[in-house]
């Protein structure tokens, strides 16, 4: 039994199950290509596309680039629009609004290439509508018909859809850069910690104060051309002797033989 939408229409259990299914690929263990590949596999079985596709927008440059398609032709298509900056997704994406073309061959003027290998595909319509999530467009997604367009319930349907992968993709791309700073932070204090031991031996060593602890350690690094953290690490696993930096650089075997 369908299920009642807010609105108080009925939403196909079928849509639903599809909603719920690509809003699972939240996780940054699958793929986003994945989830944008039942995306367009949902479309053709479920509003009766004849194929569907995906062009997804990179996370720090807005280019375009092909990310799913139920199918070689729709592939294909995708593949041209990039080459030649133009096609129904191309401009569904720049205005951030459906582009719907129900009769192809009327669209000859507009896309003089695209309709022209979309016709030889054997498609006849071509419904683009773009992937938002919070007014960020991150893609479109390209619905081809071979006979007759996609009706208006459909491409509702397909935008709600597309919305659902939109939100996943930004959702993804937030935990990913959570996940980098998270990464960031534990390394910087993984590094104080470190430098901070590194000071207690040299001080404890040299019977000097942490600061002066810190000159020496300092010293020997911009010496050595090394990172402070890594002539830190060296310290603390007794790699290197502490006399060694506390002497500014000499060899410590070689210092008690000079001594």
């Amino acid at each position: 039994m369908d299920k009642p939408s807010a609105a108080g229409t009925d939403v196909p259990d079928e849509l639903l199950r599809a909603i719920v299914e690509l809003a699972d690929g939240q996780s940054l263990d699958q793929d986003a290509n994945a989830v944008l590949r039942q995306l367009a596999e949902h479309c053709v079985k479920l509003l009766g596309s004849s194929a569907a596709s995906v062009l997804l927008a990179g996370e720090e440059a807005p280019e375009l680039a092909p990310a799913a398609a139920s199918n070689d032709s729709a592939r294909r298509l995708d593949t041209l629009q990039l080459r030649t900056g133009a096609g129904p997704s191309i401009d569904a994406f720049h205005a951030a609004a459906p582009v719907l073309a129900s009769d192809l061959r009327s669209a000859s003027a507009r896309w003089p290439l695209f309709v022209r290998e979309a016709l030889a595909e054997g498609f006849l319509s071509v419904h683009t509508i773009p992937m938002q999530s919070r007014r960020q467009t991150v893609g479109a997604l390209a619905l081809y018909g071979r006979a007759t367009a996609l009706p208006v319930s459909g491409v509702h349907e397909a935008r709600a859809l597309a919305d659902v992968s939109a939100s996943v993709i930004v959702r993804r791309r937030q935990l990913r850069k959570c996940q980098q700073l998270a990464d960031q932070l534990q390394r910087a204090l993984d590094s104080r910690i470190v430098i901070e031991q590194a000071k207690g031996i040299l001080a404890q060593a040299g019977h000097i104060a942490m600061t002066d602890a810190f000159e020496r350690l300092r010293g020997y690094s911009r010496r050595r051309d090394q990172q402070l953290s890594a002539v830190a690490t060296a310290l603390a696993h007794h790699d290197v002797p502490p006399q060694e930096i506390l002497d500014g650089g000499i060899p410590h075997a070689r210092a008690r033989r000079n001594s």
